[in-house]
């Protein structure tokens, strides 16, 4: 319960996925140096909020969703019941280095930045 943020810098210290019960958790991967390939990390809060920092400048795919609540992403807002999004940057297909991201909330917001 409460809030839980992480940081991370390095692919090494990245886990594949994070999860928080209840209240609030920051994944902040705003300074993670990408390795060659495609990075998958899971991002899931049962009731509360969510909140993922992404790292300037590297593709990404994101895969949003939440049985009650709202997502808010750089490209969509979506808020109601069973909502279910998705984006990919143009350059993500021929991107080196890029981050595939799934968040999921069952009752509650997520926010991506």
């Amino acid at each position: 319960p409460g809030r839980r943020r992480v940081n991370v810098t390095r692919a090494a210290d990245l886990d594949d996925s994070y999860g928080h019960a209840f209240g609030s958790m920051t994944v902040d991967l705003s300074r993670l140096e990408v390795p060659a390939g495609t990075t998958k990390v899971s991002v899931s809060v049962a009731f509360g909020d969510a909140s993922v920092r992404l790292p300037s400048g590297v593709p990404y795919r994101l895969s949003a969703s939440s049985v009650c609540g709202s997502i808010d992403a750089p490209t969509f807002d979506a808020d109601g019941v069973a909502v279910d999004r998705s984006y990919r940057t143009s350059d993500y297909d021929s991107a080196a280095s890029r981050l595939d991201i799934e968040v999921s909330v069952l009752f509650g917001s997520a926010r991506v930045r």
